[in-house]
């Protein structure tokens, strides 16, 4: 009785946690984001540079030119010389981030018309730039405003082609358009903007910090799609319309241009793969291209960016890797991930953040339940930094953003309150009390001390008292004081800057929250360093306090050496979740003694899969039997089938307690209610997950089935002849489901040997050589003519048949069938 007391309060536990920490995630998304963008970046900069694919050149008005042909701006017949001279060295595509909305003041033909002189064939450099843009590939920039109350240019440019939204909902409950809106603009002269084959805007999106981690694709006005300078290189590469695709909750999905889907957020903004620091791509000197001291190779067929890396021009933004990176490189990294297809998506991750979360506070709170408090800190450990290299994976090999944060907190969180649960809840005399207590401050010191080893300084700060309440080990290195003396300790006399302080304060009070804010700190002990300061409000204990991480910006790459720690543990620890998800598969002795004959083929394409097939026993007489295929494959299907067990348990339970009958349609109507429910899918929620699949009931005493399918069809061999039971065209779950969905039940009698098979449609979904299919005409034959066998043959054939067809190929998804023969059985 104790055990099972002490199980459920671990259940009871995990389900609490689990669903404060979805439900902070689901409803407040941003209030964590500046701790997860800093630890992204992070991600980035130890993953450190990688190579370009060498197809964008950029061309620098860098230091060197400036010093050589003198200050900016340059008269503009040597920019068109510039220009031309690229153009005759074999560029393909030559775009300027660089602007001339005002007439070149340095021009003879300006210069004679400013003081009233005749012009007539006196050199115009404007017109001579205009000519050689003309006759060369050579696309413009143009910068638009987005301050509707601020006067600028209406003119806008003209559009280079169609952009395609059919069937596109690009407005939110608002009618606020999801695209930035744009008010005016910063053109070209219209000498040169009417001789440029097309130009496209060069505006950026950052963030509250300052850091470019994003960069608008499209923007809009009065209906108008307008393209950003690196969109309308792709389009003229792939010669073809661009098109809008929305998803379907509204705003952009993806952009598309011939063969380049551009995956996007939902205002359009494609998140940006940095290839690395500054000058990761080719650069070539200005005055080498002017002077003609330069190999030709190195721009033939190239996509040719002119720009600057000068300071004194000002074209220089804050990245993950570095503080003062060319605009101009921004653009070249943008260009360089569309050709090379490896892009960062930053939409439908919200299913796989909540299903994460979930995994993984009962996987800490299970395994961690029953074993020593020293284990427990060994597991959390463990379990951090296989965390850290799961998401820093899922972020650089399949390109997903996954919330950093909560995973982490949730796995200290929950470890705490194990430890909490084996030291506080089970004990009742005094002597007992006080061992515990004594093991409760160990474990406390073992997680303190995990903390401190946590990436990066650590401040928890009392708003009222303005003391500090806790600090990490990487505090304690950074301040020069121990932990033990930091604590307690107001936080002027750590820092002495009032200035900072009361900067600090202002943005907390406007915000709520600091992010990568650059400081100079200066503590006590006179050390003095530059570090990106954030700075989160929390409730520490009962006392509202603020958690303040300051990272020396010279020691990132420390994080690099941990991450590589990981690899090694990796496959270890899915192998792991495959014994936990093949723990869930039903015992065959349940099989047998309700059918003549049976079969169960179980293969998930990955180590872990999102199909299950469930048997449950509800009496004597009455079996259940539920064929799952449960949304994607691999780890997230394997986070379906763990929520579809959970739901499952209190289905069947509810059955046997006489709540509610034993009809399959019922239960897939409380499936699909409980999903729906669970994800908030009815409250506007993005956890677009759910499941097809079929629920067979049979009655042995009464010689009868029931059926009933979501998008899951049951064949039925009777007398050597084949009948298939179409289940209805409606999944379990999704958004799309209405919450009060209803499914069909089908009556099937047992009145001589009857023979049912369920499948997921991971077989027949199949792909062999040629781009043939497994297809169900090829499945329905299979079943058909080897019916006559005993069904364990049946499986080998199925599965030999299966191996066969798709050769070497990947298998396509996870596949399940299940076969059972029925007999007519006579009460005696």
């Amino acid at each position: 009785m104790k055990k099972l007391y002490k199980f459920l309060l671990y259940l009871f536990i995990g389900v609490i946690l689990s669903t404060s920490f979805t439900l902070f995630y689901l409803y407040f998304p941003n209030a964590l984001k500046p701790i997860d963008n800093l630890l992204r970046d992070n991600m980035f900069v130890a993953r450190g540079a990688i190579p370009d694919g060498e197809n964008v050149v950029i061309i620098d008005i860098d230091e060197a030119s400036l010093s050589k042909i003198g200050r900016w701006p340059w008269s503009r017949d040597i920019v068109a010389k510039l220009i031309q001279n690229l153009a005759d060295g074999g560029a393909g595509i030559i775009a300027l981030d660089i602007m001339f909305p005002e007439p070149d003041n340095t021009s003879p033909h300006f210069v004679l018309n400013k003081i009233g002189m005749k012009t007539d064939n006196v050199v115009n450099y404007d017109a001579i730039l205009a000519q050689t843009i003309a006759n060369t590939p050579t696309i413009l920039a143009h910068q638009f405003f987005t301050n509707k109350d601020k006067y600028h240019k209406k003119e806008f440019p003209m559009l280079s082609g169609m952009v395609q939204t059919q069937e596109c909902n690009l407005w939110d409950d608002t009618q606020q358009s999801f695209i930035p809106k744009v008010y005016g603009t910063l053109l070209n002269i219209p000498v040169l903007q009417n001789n440029s084959y097309s130009s496209g805007f060069v505006n950026f999106a950052t963030s509250t910090s300052g850091v470019v981690r994003e960069i608008p694709l499209i923007m809009e006005n009065e209906g108008a799609i307008h393209l950003s300078l690196s969109l309308e290189i792709i389009k003229i590469i792939a010669d073809d319309d661009v098109q809008v695709r929305c998803s379907e909750i509204g705003g952009v999905e993806e952009v598309v241009i011939g063969d380049y889907i551009i995956p996007t957020s939902v205002s359009g903004l494609a998140f940006i793969n940095f290839r690395g620091g500054e000058k990761t791509f080719k650069y070539i000197s200005a005055k080498d291209i002017l002077t003609g001291t330069y190999n030709k190779e190195d721009i033939d067929g190239k996509i040719i960016l002119i720009g600057t890396s000068a300071a004194g021009l000002r074209d220089l933004k804050a990245i993950a890797f570095d503080s003062a990176f060319p605009g101009v490189e921004v653009h070249a990294n943008l260009i360089d991930n569309i050709l090379s297809g490896d892009y960062i998506s930053t939409q439908y991750s919200d299913a796989f953040n909540v299903f994460h979360i979930i995994a993984i506070t009962f996987i800490t709170i299970l395994s961690m339940a029953y074993v020593p408090s020293f284990v427990i800190a060994v597991l959390l450990f463990s379990y951090l930094f296989l965390d850290l290299y799961f998401l820093y994976t899922m972020l650089f090999s399949e390109g997903m953003i996954l919330n950093i944060f909560i995973p982490l907190f949730a796995l200290v969180v929950s470890s705490v309150s194990v430890v909490l649960i084996n030291n506080l809840v089970i004990s009742r005399n005094e002597k007992h009390i006080k061992e515990k207590v004594t093991q409760i401050e160990k474990a406390k010191k073992q997680i303190e001390g995990i903390l401190s080893s946590i990436l990066m300084p650590i401040l928890i700060i009392s708003k009222k008292t303005k003391t500090i309440l806790y600090a990490n080990e990487y505090a304690s290195k950074q301040y020069g004081m121990d932990t033990q003396d930091l604590k307690g300790i107001a936080i002027d006399d750590v820092y002495k800057n009032e200035e900072q302080e009361i900067e600090i304060e202002e943005i907390l009070k406007e915000k709520g929250f600091v992010e990568n804010k650059e400081q100079i700190f200066k503590t006590t002990s006179q050390k003095e360093f530059t570090a990106l300061l954030s700075v989160v409000p929390l409730s520490f204990g009962n006392e509202e306090a603020n958690i303040s991480m300051v990272t020396d910006i010279t020691k990132q790459k420390k994080i690099e050496q941990e991450i590589r720690r990981l690899h090694t543990n990796t496959k270890e620890s899915i192998k792991y979740a495959s014994l936990i998800q093949g723990a869930l598969l039903p015992d065959d002795a349940i099989l047998e003694k309700f059918t003549y004959d049976y079969f169960a083929l179980w293969r998930p394409r990955d180590i872990v899969g999102g199909d299950i097939y469930l048997v449950e026993e509800l009496s004597e007489d009455e079996l259940l039997i539920m064929v799952i295929d449960g949304a994607g494959h691999g780890v997230p299907g394997a986070f379906v089938t763990m929520l579809v067990k959970a739901i499952s348990t209190q289905i069947i339970a509810d059955i046997k307690n006489g709540t509610i009958p034993a009809h399959p349609n019922v239960i897939l109507q409380l499936f699909n209610q409980g999903i729906k429910t669970m994800l908030k899918q009815e409250k506007g929620s993005r956890s677009n997950t759910g499941f097809d699949g079929g629920i067979l009931y049979y009655n042995k005493k009464e010689n009868k089935c029931l059926y009933s399918g979501a998008k899951t069809d049951l064949y039925v061999i009777v007398d050597d002849k084949l009948d298939i039971i179409k289940g209805d065209r409606k999944n379990v779950g999704f958004i799309r489901t209405k919450f009060d969905q209803e499914y069909t039940n089908h009556t099937i009698r047992i009145e001589q040997i009857t023979k049912l098979y369920l499948a997921t449609d991971g077989i027949v979904d199949q792909e062999g050589e040629n781009d043939t299919r497994f297809d169900d005409e090829f499945f329905e034959n299979i079943i058909l003519n080897n019916n006559l066998k005993d069904f364990n043959t049946q499986k080998d054939i199925i599965n030999d048949v299966f191996n066969d067809f798709k050769q070497d190929l990947e298998q396509s998804d996870d596949v399940t069938v299940v076969g059972i023969a029925l007999k007519v059985t006579k009460e005696e």
